[in-house]
Parts: structure tokens; sequence; C-alpha cells
């Protein structure tokens, strides 16, 4: 793989996990408005974190179907699937564990081995760590690759696959097909439909991408937002999906690298940022909210500054754990974040 390519899959991880960070702060409300200009700084402010979470899920699902199907074939299916066992499904119980012992000891979850397996495995809404959801779907989706495998025997006819599938999926999500839709609204499995066109061109990408030369690297990405601007007159909105959904996988080939954010070490702690993050912010949030009682400010200055306080916490304690760990029980570490290092 191309040094460029790895190199902003890393960073790119590391920035994204941050703006989920941000994202799962949740909207600030017009409180305490210091009239209407904060006003308008505030709801745009809202706006752009909360269309951060759409590109940071594609970029998570775009970049986990390169991946994987990097060099992808059916004699080292079993391998490949091996060492997701390792990096995704057991790092993603072992969180539903140690959070479901946290709710526990906060009496906030009355613990049952009938409610932790449905919770976990039988993807509804949430898991009991809720952004972890992600992590089992993609291993789901692992398991059936040798299905997009068939596909992508052939390159053209690939493409065309996965052009058929995304408008399909979009334009059932506007006629509403009923054994779709019924499929579609069980737990999240409508969140992994969502996001699927990311994982399909990312898949469709890594499995052809030592026949891609920069010239012809986003030509695939083009013509589906050509195909996109044409369709928007009879599946409004696909545009706007279909772009934002793609940027992922512009990034990952446009984006400079810039040297001084290659290698670092806080990119270690990824995973672990993201693993705990959503229930640290149950936590750490109401007690901000309370210092803003105290301490009045404009409501945009409010909306970046609790999220960054989250998101420097967040940090703190995953170096924390991760330097600990590393120290005392390093395979302990691995298992929490599958061999991420």
């Amino acid at each position: 793989m191309n040094q460029k390519v790895s190199d902003r899959i890393k960073i790119l991880g590391f920035f994204m996990t941050c703006f989920m960070v941000f994202y799962h702060c949740g909207s600030v409300g017009n409180s305490n408005t210091f009239g209407a200009f904060d006003a308008s700084c505030n709801s745009f402010l809202n706006y752009i974190f909360n269309t951060m979470g759409m590109v940071v899920m594609s970029h998570f699902f775009a970049v986990t179907g390169f991946l994987l199907f990097y060099h992808l074939n059916m004699k080292n299916y079993s391998s490949k699937i091996k060492r997701r066992v390792f990096s995704l499904l057991i790092p993603y119980v072992m969180w539903q564990i140690i959070i479901a012992i946290k709710y526990v000891l906060q009496n906030e979850y009355t613990f049952s081995i009938k409610n932790f397996i449905y919770r976990t495995f039988y993807l509804v809404t949430w898991p009991i760590d809720g952004p972890m959801w992600y992590v089992y779907a993609i291993f789901l989706l692992a398991l059936i690759s040798p299905v997009f495998l068939l596909m992508f025997k052939n390159k053209k006819v690939g493409w065309c696959m996965v052009l058929i599938i995304i408008v399909f999926l979009r334009a059932q999500g506007k006629f509403n097909i009923p054994v779709f839709t019924r499929i579609a609204n069980h737990g999240y499995v409508g969140n992994i439909i969502w996001y699927f066109p990311s994982y399909l061109v990312g898949a469709f990408y890594g499995r052809f991408y030592d026949e891609l030369n920069e010239e012809k690297s986003l030509v695939y990405v083009l013509s589906l937002l050509f195909l996109a601007c044409l369709l928007q007159g009879v599946l409004p909105g696909i545009f706007y999906d279909i772009t934002i959904r793609m940027m992922p996988i512009m990034s990952l080939f446009l984006l400079p690298v810039i040297p001084s954010l290659k290698d670092k070490w806080v990119y270690r702690l990824t995973f672990l940022m993201y693993a705990m993050h959503q229930p640290l912010i149950a936590d750490v949030k109401p007690h901000i909210n309370n210092l803003y009682k105290v301490v009045l400010m404009p409501d945009s200055v409010r909306n970046i500054l609790t999220r960054v306080i989250i998101l420097a916490i967040d940090i703190a304690l995953a170096a924390a754990i991760y330097i600990v760990l590393k120290k005392f029980a390093p395979k302990g570490l691995n298992a929490l974040t599958g061999s991420r290092d």
C-alpha cells in the first residue's frame, strides 16, 4: 500500500475519532444567548458537528471496507477473519462487559445474561457501550465478504453492481419496499444500511487498489457523483447523501500528508478513545453544565468549550489506561484494543 495512503488512514482515524467525541457531546441549545450573532454562531456550530457525525461514520465504514478488501481473496479469507476476531469481536465483547460493570456499579443497569447477550449480539438499539455498534457491524460485514469478492471478480462489472446497489438502497428509502423496510427498522440495521455505500465503495477501492494509478483513482467516485446528480430530480437529497459518503475515499487519495502529523504517539489511543467516549460524556457533561450555571458565557463559546473539555478528558484517560496496561498488562491492552499499537 502507498505510504501516503497508510499515513492518511492513521492520521484521519485519530481526527475523525475526535470529531465523533464532539458529535456525541450533543447540540447546545440557545439558553444563554448573547445576542443574535451568538445564536447564529451556535446554530451553525451545532450543524457542523452534527454533519461531521455523518462524515466520521462514512469514513470509518469506507476505510474498514478498504483495509479488509486490500489483497483479500478466498485463500486468505479465513486468516483475515481470524485476525478480525481478535481486532474487532473480542474488543467489542470486552468493552460491553466493562461498561456493563460500570453501569451496574452506578445502579444504571440491572445485569442479566439474557439481556447482555441480547443487547450485545442481536443488533438492537443500542449495545451497552453504544458507539461500539460499528465494531460489531463491520465484523459481521467481514464475515460475508466472499459475496462481494464474487461481485468484484471483474472491475467494470463490480463497479456497475456497486452503483446498482447504492441507487437501490437510496430508492428503497423513498418507496419503502415492505420486506426491506422491516429489516431496516430492526435495531441499528438501518444505520448499517445508511453507511453501507461508504463501505461498499471502500471495499471496491481496496480490492482494485493495485490496479488504480493516481490518474484513475477517483474516476469511479466521480461517476457515482455524476449519477447521483442526475438522479437528484427523482430521489431528492441523493447527491448530498452520496457526496458525504464518498468524501472519505476522496480524502484517502487527495489530502496532503503533513510531515508534522505523521507517526504521533497519540494515534495509539484512537481505539480506546472511541470505545469509552460516550459513557465518559454521560458522566462528565452534567458537571460541566453545572459549571455554566455559575460561570455565564455565550452559547457558542459553551458549545465549543464543552466539546474540547470532554475530548481532553477522553484523551487523558485513554493515555492513562494505555500507559498502565502497556506496562503491567500488555496482553490486556491488546485484548481491549485489538492489538492496535
